[in-house]
């Protein structure tokens, strides 16, 4: 597989994709569920992959969103709309470029989406997808190519083996995992400082409303008994 670095965010995006059909079809197992994937619309391409790293802890939370029936988070770490325009372009430019029948047109249509929405039917060639859900599929017309931006991607291609990026994604989660146990045990911890206060609260007003009820005794007006003086 080939790795890329877009320098035109900050700090730098790692872009990967596969040199053939086969590794393709690895990398729709193997790619995380939360990066972004990118193809030519209608034509043979590579499969490019926009790496996202910010708060990707929501990764458990998508990984049993399967199936048609799935529903979306409303905690992606980044959805489409929130890619930099400036690395999108440098995205567009590795797809069309990678599409040998793409290449030679003057422009070209590229669809991405969320990696977990990339659906593999029975009968589906190597490499070949479908999405579960149409509606996170964006679109982009009119991509034409940009000599200067791919001449700058493509100095910085590199070639690893796919354990590569298996090994990143391990990191990723567990990193991930540390990330959400430390969550949940702050949570817990709030919950238990909340519960214990509230029971605080209920035994001081418990306590406060005892006194409050507990009738005065008056001898005013009452008859005096003249035992009680002897």
């Amino acid at each position: 597989m080939f790795f890329f670095t877009s320098t035109a965010v900050d700090p730098p995006a790692t872009i990967y994709m596969g040199k053939d059909k086969y590794e393709n079809e690895e990398l729709i197992k193997t790619a995380h569920p939360t990066d972004l994937w990118f193809h030519v619309d209608d034509l043979s391409s590579a499969h490019v992959y926009f790496r996202v790293t910010d708060n990707d802890d929501s990764l458990e939370l998508i990984k049993s969103m399967q199936g048609p029936n799935f529903k979306v988070s409303k905690d992606l770490p980044i959805t489409p709309e929130e890619m930099p325009e400036a690395l999108l372009k440098d995205l567009y430019q590795l797809v069309k470029h990678h599409s040998i029948e793409g290449s030679k047109r003057q422009t070209v249509s590229i669809v991405y989406t969320p990696t977990f929405n990339l659906k593999k039917t029975a009968g589906m060639d190597p490499g070949q997808v479908g999405f579960h859900q149409q509606s996170l599929v964006k679109k982009v017309t009119g991509i034409a190519r940009d000599p200067p931006n791919l001449k700058r991607l493509l100095k910085t291609k590199k070639e690893e083996e796919l354990q590569a990026l298996i090994t990143m994604n391990d990191e990723r989660q567990r990193e991930s995992r540390k990330r959400l146990k430390k969550l949940a045990d702050e949570r817990r911890n709030e919950t238990n400082r909340a519960i214990k206060d509230k029971k605080e609260r209920a035994e001081l007003e418990s306590y406060s409303s005892l006194f409050a009820e507990v009738p005065k005794v008056s001898n005013r007006n009452q008859p005096i008994d003249e035992d009680d003086f002897m």
